[in-house]
């Protein structure tokens, strides 16, 4: 045989060779969009079939291995999508939302340290990566740590100006420092970003009435009542303020209603047993305390009332 030929048996060697990987990366794309096509009809069980075969047939794709590990967390099987999400990872190490992913579910199980490494990695790839920003916030505010969670909730907001949850809970940091009036200015800040924002409207009336301005706190009451009525403890706050101003006969019935909402709170009964015991009906502040104490025996101000 000639060099010619021989380099000619070899050149067409190399195309069938070219043309097989072609065809069977082009196999695997049709799998995988099908897959696609699946789950967007609520058809999980085949997809999660398709990328498993995908899979077990050596063709290692970071996204199949990604969704993959959706459909397992979907049916509970945290440990099987972490493990597939750090095999997505170790293929495409700057896959954002494979770390974020990553982070949720050591979240959920309590894996804190590891969660917000997670997300921190994906903040590296990606410095406006929301999703990441918010829940380290959430962390580091879940358990207390407020001058990191600030960091984060004040960078969640540069990147969506309307996060309500940093609004609500930067308000909240500031109460609880005794900043009442940026408190305030972060609630009505979420206010202005959703107007049927009920648990800010709570909150601010809880500032309001930290700072004495019980008209301004009643009227925040009733505007979270209006917008969600169903909800006790707007119920039992607005009961609480009036038997602040000594309006109790107002005071008993917003109490009744909390308690007709939620039998087993404890606090409007508490609540209710101030109120009577103003009315001097001793008797009746007594079974109301009793049943504060009996539903919750850890309830100090019932004890100390």
């Amino acid at each position: 045989m000639s060099m010619k030929s021989i380099n000619e048996e070899s050149q067409s060697s190399n195309n069938n060779s070219h043309s097989f990987l072609e065809s069977k990366d082009n196999y695997f794309s049709r799998q995988v969009l099908i897959a696609s096509k699946l789950i967007k009809k609520n058809n999980f069980k085949e997809a999660e079939g398709i990328y498993r075969e995908i899979i077990l047939s050596g063709y290692h794709d970071p996204y199949v291995y990604h969704n993959l590990a959706l459909l397992c967390s979907m049916k509970g099987q945290k440990s099987e999508s972490i493990k597939l999400l750090n095999e997505a990872i170790k293929l495409k190490p700057d896959f954002v939302k494979a770390h974020v992913k990553l982070a949720n579910l050591l979240k959920d199980d309590g894996d804190l340290k590891a969660a917000i490494e997670s997300y921190k990695i994906a903040i590296n790839y990606n410095k406006y990566c929301y999703e990441a920003h918010i829940n380290i916030a959430n962390i580091y505010y879940n358990n207390c740590d407020f001058n990191s969670a600030i960091k984060y909730y004040n960078i969640a907001l540069r990147i969506k100006p309307g996060c309500l949850v940093s609004l609500l809970h930067l308000g909240n940091i500031n109460k609880n420092k005794g900043d009442l009036d940026r408190a305030i200015r972060y609630y009505e800040q979420a206010i202005s970003y959703k107007k049927d924002y009920f648990e800010a409207y709570n909150n601010l009336g809880n500032v309001y009435k930290d700072k004495g301005d019980f008209d301004s706190a009643i009227r925040s009451y009733n505007q979270a009542i209006s917008i969600n009525g169903l909800d006790p403890f707007l119920w039992n706050n607005l009961g609480k303020a009036f038997n602040d101003i000594g309006k109790f006969k107002e005071a008993e019935i917003y109490l009744r209603k909390a308690i007709e909402l939620k039998p087993n709170l404890a606090e409007a009964y508490n609540n209710l047993a101030n109120t009577f015991s103003a009315f001097g009906k001793y008797n009746e502040a007594e079974k109301y305390l009793y049943k504060a104490i009996q539903i919750n025996k850890d309830y100090a101000d019932a004890y100390f009332n």
